[in-house]
């Protein structure tokens, strides 16, 4: 995952991609060719900022974990055991908490990232992806990757300084059928 804002293009700093995950629940409504499916997901997204400052480098790596919640309209298409689909729709992400850790000048300090009110805490935005589902009886593997793009997002922060998720998301679930389907 990464991060975009106006005030981080315009000033120089570079943001590198870090490894984060997710795990949560997907429930899938409809019929076999098109469904729409609501999640909620526990997910972390991480970044590294690299900047130069009076000649030194300072670098930062922030972990910042949410709720996310995801509503896809979901293609399947092929007939058999296995079917790839294609999804999109949008999201909305709650940050609970977080870690920042700085170094500069050699010196490493790491913080718990504590939120105030008037805080950039929800955000929303686009997703969309594709995926193989693999039947193993009456449940499906999923095999599927993603992409999140925020749009927008909360909080008295200026709009010039707001900053927004760039998430590649790739996920491995099994959906199992409740009820008689």
């Amino acid at each position: 995952s990464s991060i975009t804002s106006d005030a981080i293009k315009a000033s120089g700093i570079t943001v590198d991609p870090l490894l984060g995950y997710h795990g949560g629940l997907v429930v899938e409504l409809g019929g076999k060719t098109f469904s729409v499916q609501p999640e909620i997901l526990y997910s972390q997204t991480a970044y590294k900022i690299s900047a130069s400052q009076a000649g030194s480098l300072l670098v930062g790596e922030s972990r910042l974990n949410s709720v996310t919640v995801p509503l896809l309209f979901k293609v399947s298409l092929g007939n058999g055991p296995t079917k790839f689909f294609i999804n999109a729709g949008g999201f909305g992400s709650y940050a609970l908490s977080g870690k920042a850790k700085t170094t500069f000048s050699g010196i490493t300090t790491t913080t718990d990232l504590k939120f105030d009110s008037g805080d950039q805490r929800l955000e929303y935005g686009a997703v969309g992806g594709a995926g193989v589902a693999l039947e193993l009886g009456r449940a499906q593997l999923l095999i599927e990757g993603r992409y999140y793009y925020g749009l927008g997002s909360d909080g008295d922060v200026p709009a010039a300084s707001k900053m927004f998720t760039r998430n590649i998301q790739g996920s491995v679930g099994l959906l199992i059928p409740l009820g008689g389907n």
